[in-house]
C-alpha cells in the first residue's frame, strides 16, 4: 500500500511566486500568483510513477518488451494518465482551449508539458516500430495518432505562451525535452507524408527553431537537433541543409524586448523568427472526427522515431 501523499508543510503552497530574472519593471506587472508548489510536487510525483513503467516497459535499451507487454501497458498506463489528469486540481491544470492571459508558474507550465509529453511517448509506439505485427483497426490507430497530435500541438501552445512570457532565457531542460518529444511526432508525419510543405512540417520548423534557440541554455539539446537534421537529410538533403544555414542565421538571443497582448500586459519574449512572424494557430485540436491520411497508417511502422533519450548518439558511441 502507497504512503499516503500528504505533505505537512504546506508553505510552499501558499507563498507569491514572481518571475525571476527579468527586467523589475516587467515583473512589478506580473500579478500576485499563489505559488501551488506543494500540490504541484504531489502531481508530478504521481505523473513520474507512469513515466516510470513507460520508459521501463516501452523504451527499455537491454530488455525489450512483447508486442502484449506494449499494448497492455499503452491500455493500463492510458487509463491512469488519463485519470490523472481528469483529476488535476484546476489551479494546476493549462487547458491550451482557454489559454490564460498570464502564463502560470513555470513549475506549473513544467507540469502540464511533461503530462502531454509522456501522453506521446506512451502511444507514439502503437503507431510505429511495435505496430508492425499487430493486427489493430484503422480506427484504433487514428486514436492513437490523434491523442499524439493534440499533445504535441499542445505542448508547442504552452511553449509559445511561456516564451512570450519569460523569454527562451528561461527554458529549462524538462521543458526543452517536452518540444523534441513534440518534434518527434510532427517529424513521422512528414516522413510518412514526405510533404515537406504541410502544416506538420510547419510546425517542425518551429519545434527546430525552438530548439535551436534554448541550445545556448541548454546544450544537451543538440544531440537530439542532429538526429532531427539528421531524418530531415534522408528525406531532401537540399531542404535539411537549407534549414541549417536559416537558422545559423538567427540572432543570439540575448535582450528582451516587449510586445502587448491582452488587457495591456507586457509579454516578454526573444525576438525569434518563428514565434514572431508566423502564427500556427495553436489551441486544442479536437481530432475526434478529422479525417486521416490512410496512406500515413502504412507508413507510420516502416518507421522508427527519434531516441527517446536526448543524449543518444553519445551513448551509442560509448562516451
Amino acid at each position: 500500500m502507497s504512503p499516503p501523499r500528504n505533505i505537512m508543510d504546506d508553505t510552499g503552497e501558499l507563498d507569491i511566486w514572481r518571475p525571476q530574472g527579468i527586467p523589475p519593471h516587467l515583473a512589478a506587472v506580473y500579478p500576485p500568483t499563489q505559488a501551488h508548489t506543494t500540490s504541484c510536487f504531489v502531481q508530478i510525483c504521481s505523473l513520474a510513477e507512469i513515466l516510470h513503467v513507460v520508459l521501463v516497459t516501452m523504451y527499455n535499451p537491454v530488455e525489450q518488451s512483447s508486442h502484449a507487454e506494449v499494448l497492455a501497458c499503452a491500455a493500463s498506463q492510458g487509463r491512469k494518465l488519463t485519470d490523472w489528469f481528469d483529476h488535476l486540481p484546476s489551479h494546476l491544470r493549462i487547458r491550451v482551449s482557454e489559454m490564460p492571459q498570464h502564463c502560470p508558474p513555470s513549475h506549473i507550465v513544467t507540469l502540464n508539458c511533461l503530462y502531454h509529453s509522456i501522453r506521446i511517448l506512451l502511444h507514439r509506439p502503437i503507431l510505429t516500430s511495435f505496430n508492425r505485427n499487430v493486427d489493430m483497426e484503422g480506427a484504433e490507430k487514428a486514436t492513437h495518432l490523434r491523442q499524439c497530435l493534440e499533445s504535441a500541438t499542445a505542448v508547442l501552445s504552452i511553449y509559445d505562451l511561456f516564451v512570450r512570457s519569460f523569454g527562451d532565457g528561461h527554458v529549462v531542460l524538462s521543458q526543452a525535452y517536452t518540444i523534441y518529444t513534440a518534434a518527434s511526432i510532427f517529424l513521422l508525419q512528414v516522413q510518412a507524408t514526405k510533404d515537406l510543405h504541410s502544416s506538420a512540417m510547419d510546425h517542425l520548423k518551429f519545434c527546430i527553431d525552438a530548439l535551436e534557440r534554448i541550445k545556448y541554455t541548454s546544450p544537451v539539446i543538440r544531440a537530439p537537433l542532429a538526429l532531427i537534421y539528421k531524418q530531415l537529410e534522408t528525406l531532401d538533403p537540399t531542404f535539411a541543409s537549407l534549414q541549417r544555414k536559416t537558422v545559423a542565421h538567427m540572432p543570439v538571443p540575448n535582450a528582451f524586448h516587449e510586445t502587448q497582448a491582452g488587457d495591456d500586459y507586457p509579454y516578454v519574449s526573444y525576438a525569434s523568427s518563428w514565434l514572431d512572424s508566423h502564427d500556427l494557430h495553436f489551441g486544442e485540436m479536437d481530432l475526434s472526427n478529422a479525417q486521416l491520411d490512410p496512406e500515413i497508417f502504412s507508413s507510420l511502422p516502416n518507421l522508427e522515431p527519434v531516441s527517446a533519450n536526448v543524449n543518444a548518439d553519445i551513448w551509442h558511441q560509448g562516451v
